[in-house]
């Protein structure tokens, strides 16, 4: 259902796009045939395509109508505009790039920032109801065979285990420990990422769980409004520091889903982007994928045109050195 309405959503969103596109199309439709016609000519050709029947119609009657064309030509254009949503620009003169695309966040190649709370706990009971993408993964990642495990402890398992590592002490929330069914959690500092491997659809994926909420209780997480963009800040630093597992990143927009934060969620996105291409050469990312949740988009809340629009504006940004005092400013959209 979310794509028919991604469909009509887009074809209403770009007439002017679309009366452009189907006007290439059928110049294109017209040239095409040109040299069908030449083509056919050939003896040898024209004797084949008059050979092969497609119901009562020689093939060679059918190609010689310029209406196919014209029609295939309408076709494209409506598919052109109404097709599923990608945007990917490579810098001038870089290995960098960025992407914006709308879908499941788990088909997207790279490492997969999942918003996390601030103790790692894949514990289902304390998430809670909501369908955040933390407990998708949990949902999702599918166990081998014969495993005594459940996707959760599994998950539970390699975070405790990513924990236990030396440099992790250097992000320890300077705050009381969480207890929740007689156990204690640690709480982390915000904007920490914890690497983790996953099997989702059947592929190993890495995805790093990134502590931005708190529990005001259990299945309550929460995100103080006015830090969320210090949060991300933080996590480009502990990148920076310790890197990931490849030069792809993906990122949804973290923040505005279950522990929302009332932010625009346009303002994110274009914060994202606008604080990575700063950072771009030390973070050695090559690339950013910004993921878009359909409802986003089909509510209004994401305006995929102007997210393009200023996402273009930063490649094209005169003198660009991939440094901060360059950077242009985030925008108060």
């Amino acid at each position: 259902m979310n794509r028919l309405r991604i469909f009509f959503k887009n074809f209403a969103a770009g007439r002017k796009e679309l009366f452009a596109r189907i006007g290439v199309f059928i110049g294109t439709a017209l040239a095409v045939t040109q040299i069908v016609e030449y083509v056919l000519n050939i003896p040898a050709l024209e004797s084949l395509t008059k050979s092969v029947s497609v119901g009562s119609t020689d093939l060679f009657a059918i190609l010689s109508e310029p209406l196919v064309y014209l029609g295939i030509a309408l076709v494209l254009a409506l598919l052109a505009q109404t097709g599923f949503a990608r945007y990917s620009r490579k810098f001038k003169d870089s290995d960098f790039r960025i992407s914006i695309t709308m879908g499941d966040i788990f088909d997207c190649d790279g490492t997969i920032i999942i918003p996390s709370n601030n103790l790692f706990s894949s514990d289902l009971r304390m998430l809670g109801d909501r369908n955040s993408i933390h407990k998708q993964l949990i949902q999702r990642n599918r166990m081998p065979k014969g495993s005594q495990l459940s996707s959760a402890e599994d998950i539970e398992r390699q975070t405790r285990e990513r924990l236990a590592e030396e440099r992790y002490t250097a992000y320890v929330a300077d705050r009381e420990p969480y207890v929740f069914g007689g156990e204690s959690y640690t709480a982390y500092q915000y904007g920490t990422l914890l690497p983790i491997e996953v099997n989702v659809d059947r592929k190993e994926r890495n995805v790093m769980l990134f502590s931005m909420s708190e529990f005001l209780s259990p299945g309550i997480p929460s995100v103080r409004n006015e830090d969320l963009f210090l949060y991300i800040d933080r996590m480009w630093d502990f990148i920076e520091t310790n890197g990931i597992a490849d030069r792809k990143l993906v990122i949804p927009l973290i923040g505005t889903g279950a522990a929302g934060v009332g932010k625009r969620k346009q303002v994110v996105a274009r914060y994202i982007m606008n604080t990575y291409i700063t950072r771009a050469r030390r973070l050695r990312i090559n690339e950013l994928t910004v993921s878009i949740f359909p409802g986003d988009y089909l509510s209004g809340e994401i305006n995929l045109a102007e997210l393009k629009e200023y996402a273009d504006s930063l490649i094209k940004f005169p003198d660009w050195e991939f440094g901060e005092s360059n950077a242009p400013t985030a925008g108060k959209k």
